[in-house]
């Protein structure tokens, strides 16, 4: 049975707690950024069935991430012009999220009110003139009803699921680390191999696998069996839909995910953004924005949408009591306040387009230069 040590250590600079595959002579904090040494130093370590720990290995470097995190800055409608001068860099590290990936059968029960549209004819009276009498009249007209009627079944539900271990990756990025996307079966997941792990933070699991699934990955499931059941409902449409079920032939294993995380900062405010270190394929992350901008903008577009539509209306109103010099009249007016809208929402867009130029010749600039620090991996000497 494969076995491994796992350090335990606590962070000098923050008081977080550190835990990473022996045999790295340096920790780095996933909290604070800080760097620990660790040879010479008095460790606790555990040895670890292995058979419950399965890990993804870091297949994207330090330089490729940096890339794709200026990328990331300089992109946005409303990201602000100065989003490159300003930005501090709080945290940069390659990370192994503690994740859990749980794969079973969920044995579903359900019960719905099924609705089978059907269209009928019916019958109603008109009162009409016929060869100057007034006469009723009964006029045949159609109508879509919906007949309902309970039904229930059972179903099964194959699940893969990943729920977050541990609170050390920020909720703006954490659907990267909890998506299946391109995730392999469990047996051809690898097993931990601490020479994979040289350098790169190792999260700690903190939370027991019950808790874990109850935080973040409950809902997910509720969601698909949710899914699921509504397709298996016959008829055109559904009401009163209830769900229970069962997990069974449950498995759960320990699952180390790597991710570049940078967590930084623009006037005072914390942002992320992460990306996914075995393919580089997948990102998260949010960045500042010029939310005066943006507002000014939709109250823009919005006046302009309102004046189509009254300008419509009155028009059309208009029309019945001045002929054709209403709508003349209405067409004036609202030539003449939309040109104004749109002369102002214009100018909001070169503002955009400003800012965007702005920040491309800041990214090439930084691009050239790398003046943002690179990624903590730390390598063996």
């Amino acid at each position: 049975m494969t076995h491994f040590e796992l350090v335990a250590l606590r962070c000098p600079a923050c008081g977080g707690d550190l835990e990473y595959v022996a045999g790295a002579p340096i920790a780095s904090c996933p909290y604070c950024d800080a760097r620990v040494a660790v040879v010479g130093t008095e460790v606790a370590a555990r040895s670890v069935d292995g058979s419950t720990y399965r890990m993804q290995s870091f297949e994207v470097g330090p330089d490729r991430f940096v890339q794709a995190f200026l990328q990331f800055l300089s992109e946005g409608d409303y990201t602000p012009a100065d989003v490159f001068e300003l930005v501090k860099v709080r945290q940069n590290t390659g990370l192994f999220a503690a994740t859990y990936l749980w794969t079973g059968t969920a044995r579903v029960s359900w019960s719905a009110s099924a609705g089978f549209e059907r269209t009928e004819s019916y019958v109603t009276t008109r009162t009409v003139t016929r060869n100057g009498q007034t006469v009723q009249e009964p006029t045949t007209s159609t109508r879509t009803v919906t007949d309902w009627r309970p039904v229930s079944g059972d179903l099964l539900h194959d699940y893969r699921l990943v729920g977050l271990a541990s609170d050390g990756v920020p909720d703006e990025v954490a659907g990267l680390v909890r998506s299946i996307e391109g995730l392999p079966p469990v047996d051809q997941l690898a097993m931990v191999d601490p020479e994979n792990t040289r350098g790169y933070a190792i999260e700690p699991f903190r939370d027991p696998p019950s808790k874990a699934f109850s935080r973040s990955a409950e809902g997910t499931l509720a969601e698909a069996l949710e899914a699921r059941v509504k397709a298996a409902i016959p008829g055109d449409t559904s009401k009163d839909i209830h769900v229970s079920h069962s997990r069974t032939n449950e498995s759960v294993v320990r699952l180390l995910r790597p991710i570049w995380l940078a967590i930084y900062q623009y006037e005072g405010r914390s942002y992320a953004f992460a990306l996914d270190g075995h393919t580089g394929t997948r990102s998260e992350g949010t960045r500042p924005e010029d939310t005066a901008l943006r507002e000014r903008v939709e109250a823009l577009k919005k006046k302009l949408r309102i004046a189509h539509f009254v300008a419509i209306i009155t028009g059309i109103l208009s029309f019945f009591v001045a002929f054709l010099v209403g709508p003349v009249v209405v067409g004036a007016i609202w030539y003449a306040y939309t040109r104004g809208l749109k002369t102002e929402l214009s100018l909001e867009q070169d503002r955009i387009d400003l800012a965007a130029s702005a920040r491309k010749a800041a990214l090439e600039d930084a691009q050239r230069r790398a003046t943002m620090r690179g990624p903590s991996r730390t390598n063996s000497p």
